[in-house]
């Protein structure tokens, strides 16, 4: 698809390979062009896996780029707002992998930086497009379910 968005993922590690590169495969309006990883022979490996064209071992090198028009990135939480001001900086839209951030501050930054370069953030909360999640949040906006004042939920993992 020629105007499909031109994804580069930072970051090569379990999170990308077992959740956000498969995703994109499902998505025809998207295709990964880049990876970036600082283990390079790693980085090559999981771009051949996926048929993806170009590797990079810097996300700096990777958001300079013309070959991408956003980044997901999947990188350790301490990395997060480096990489996605550069990204931003650099023109590119941001999806980053939750945590957001490590804290209010550098959450602000990164909001900023979006803003000033005109560019989409968005955090990786996938749960809230989940069928359920949307259906209990239709239930609450129509009033449904009274006022609610308090939630709990839980989260259970094969593993």
């Amino acid at each position: 698809m020629s105007d499909a968005v031109r994804i580069g993922v930072i970051g090569a590690g379990g999170i990308a390979q077992v959740s956000h590169l498969p995703a994109y495969d499902r998505i025809a309006e998207a295709t990964v062009t880049a990876l970036c990883d600082v283990d390079g022979g790693k980085a090559r490996r999981v771009a051949d896996r996926f048929h993806v064209g170009r590797v990079f071992r810097s996300f700096e090198e990777m958001v300079a780029s013309d070959e991408i028009d956003a980044v997901d990135i999947c990188l350790p939480n301490h990395l997060h707002e480096a990489a996605a001001v550069a990204a931003l900086e650099a023109g590119k839209h941001v999806l980053c992998e939750k945590p957001f951030t490590r804290s209010r501050a550098e959450a602000e930054r990164v909001l900023a930086a979006g803003r000033a370069a005109d560019r989409v953030v968005m955090a990786g909360y996938n749960h809230r497009y989940r069928d359920d999640v949307r259906l209990l949040r239709r239930f609450v906006a129509r009033g449904e379910l009274g006022r609610v004042f308090y939630g709990k939920a839980g989260w259970l993992m094969r593993a």
